[in-house]
């Protein structure tokens, strides 16, 4: 199944699973990519990296996210220590590079490969409850003397070998954009190269950002106003799970509204489908799938007459959604 990222200066046929990442990137400042091992992850961050900067190390920085290798040595903990200290200097380098004016139309990535708990705490859940004021203070084992505001065009990324993943909080959800991995059969690496010199993909890029959901609600209004109960399946969804007594937080409501006002370009092609009836049906997938459905993950291992009834709603309409249940059993 194919998809396409748009752009005003490009369209680009890619794999879904890829698509799914570029509308998270869109959607949040922290994303999170989680899934089986060797299964493209690395690879599909590191191809929209170069389709989005071009090959400019200096604001696409990979770091080992994760001192994998230091359990056969016997100081595992004076080379796990330095690895974050490393790790959080290269971060704060780009938070504040992307933070100057001059930069404020480039685009700035961290990406962090292979992360523990750990570092999923340090780098992501901690960062992600400092954002609601847009700064932060410290990142990882550093600690700032000021506060640092974090820039709209800076992005942290990384990825987790992981077939099923426990959230930490709501702060992270708010701030964070889960990807559920699941490749589509498609070579996830399949982009073409980036151009440094078309500085229009990085600013059409930034434009169609939608980091708000005011502003989501009013893309979204202005695209699919003629639709009659377009979000009907995020209500029905959360129907379901109030019958069995799980109550969303406002923060994952509108994430989901987010990340679908996402899935369209500024010039109002959708992203996995240019049919618009078809874009949202797959865009609702995936949100259900990836805002309400995983971080309830415990909830929904331990009750199988909710899985039943979210099945039995999903069926022949949400595949992503009825795969993430699926494989919890």
């Amino acid at each position: 199944m194919s998809a396409q990222v748009t752009s005003q200066s490009e369209s680009l046929a890619t794999p879904l699973a890829v698509t799914n990442l570029f509308v998270g990137l869109k959607s949040k400042p922290l994303t999170l990519v989680v899934g089986p091992k060797n299964t493209g992850k690395i690879a599909a961050v590191q191809n929209i990296a170069n389709l989005l900067i071009g090959d400019d190390p200096f604001r696409f920085q990979t770091m080992v996210g994760h001192t994998w290798w230091a359990d056969q040595t016997t100081n595992i903990t004076q080379f796990t220590e330095a690895q974050t200290r490393w790790n959080s200097s290269k971060v704060i380098e780009l938070i504040n590079e992307a933070g100057q004016p001059d930069n404020s139309e480039r685009i700035y990535l961290g990406f962090l490969t292979r992360i523990s708990p750990a570092e999923l705490n340090e780098f992501f859940s901690e960062v992600a409850f400092q954002l609601k004021h847009d700064q932060v203070m410290r990142v990882s084992s550093i600690h700032l003397s000021t506060p640092m505001p974090f820039p709209s065009n800076m992005f942290l990324i990384g990825t987790m070998d992981n077939n099923q993943f426990k959230w930490m909080g709501e702060d992270l959800v708010s701030k964070t954009s889960l990807i559920h991995w699941l490749p589509d059969g498609n070579n996830p690496s399949d982009l073409p190269s980036g151009q440094p010199d078309n500085i229009n993909v990085e600013k059409n890029f930034l434009k169609s950002c939608l980091r708000n959901v005011q502003s989501a609600y009013q893309r979204l209004y202005a695209l699919l106003r003629s639709q009659k109960q377009a979000f009907l399946p995020l209500f029905q969804t959360i129907n379901v799970l109030q019958k069995h007594k799980i109550f969303l937080p406002n923060s994952m409501i509108q994430s989901a509204m987010i990340y679908i006002a996402n899935s369209w370009s500024t010039n109002g092609t959708g992203l996995f489908n240019q049919n618009d009836s078809k874009n949202l049906g797959i865009a609702l997938d995936f949100a259900i799938a990836q805002t309400y459905l995983l971080p309830i993950e415990d909830r929904l291992m331990d009750s199988a007459a909710l899985r039943k009834s979210l099945q039995t709603l999903f069926q022949g309409r949400f595949p992503q959604s009825n795969i993430l249940i699926t494989n919890l059993v």
